[in-house]
């Protein structure tokens, strides 16, 4: 059997992140199939056009390690019905320069769900009375 290298970028700094703990329990679960490495994104600067001639060394780094993977998988939160910040800047990071994107070919996947996805699946309730009412449906 294949064995695949996956880069994981998780989208939250905070230490105690849940997002983390998804990602490592990826890691441990799949252990025997993946190779996974956890790709850190909290020291990358802000991204310019300024620096596509002369990348700092953490645009350098990240860029090398995500080219290096089989596939990415995103680990990440959801803040304010949006991508979180820091996320969108390693993605801006690794996407550019234009045609020389870090992970072309690569296979991603995400585990963030979308407020809108969960909300259209949930169970809908109509009621003329108050919620403890027996005739709420």
């Amino acid at each position: 059997m294949d064995r695949h290298s996956i880069a994981i970028v998780v989208g939250s700094l905070r230490a105690g992140s849940i997002n983390r703990k998804v990602a490592r329990s990826i890691c441990a679960f799949a252990a025997d199939k993946l190779d996974c490495r956890i790709v850190e994104i909290g020291d990358l600067p802000l991204y310019s056009q300024d620096y596509d001639a002369a990348p700092p060394p953490e645009y350098v780094r990240f860029r090398k390690e995500i080219a290096a993977a089989d596939g990415i998988l995103f680990c990440t939160p959801e803040y304010n019905r949006g991508v979180p910040g820091v996320l969108k800047n390693a993605v801006d990071v690794g996407s550019r320069p234009y045609g020389e994107t870090s992970g072309t070919g690569s296979r991603r996947r995400s585990s963030a769900r979308r407020r809108a996805e969960s909300a259209a699946s949930a169970p809908t309730t109509s009621c003329a009375r108050p919620a403890s009412s027996s005739t709420c449906r």
